[in-house]
């Protein structure tokens, strides 16, 4: 992950955030998948992953993504993805449409 990190904010009750930098490839989903599996048996029940800082996005990093809300969802926890208005993110949730089913927050 050359440049890139993902960090986490444990800070607001009941609430999780992870915040993606720069590249979410699938070099680092990896990481994403083991931050998600530890938030499974917290008492944590939402968790907002911050993308809009992404710039450089492929299919693997948006599956985890669709991976991490449903494996979420399952065990009754939510999701919402932050991310920035004409970024490589929303440009996938166009072609994609995981943003029917994935609440999001899109910042300009």
């Amino acid at each position: 992950m050359d440049n890139n990190t993902i960090s986490t904010d444990n800070s607001h009750s009941g609430s999780h955030f992870i915040t993606l930098d720069k590249s979410f490839t699938s070099t680092e989903t990896s990481t994403l998948r083991s931050k998600i599996s530890e938030i499974l048996n917290s008492s944590i029940e939402l968790v907002y992953i911050d993308a809009s800082n992404v710039a450089e996005i492929d299919l693997s990093g948006i599956n985890e993504i669709i991976h991490s809300n449903y494996t979420l969802s399952l065990a009754s926890k939510r999701m919402n993805l932050i991310y920035q208005k004409n970024s490589p993110l929303a440009n996938w949730a166009s072609i994609t449409g995981f943003s029917r089913f994935i609440t999001s927050t899109i910042s300009t």
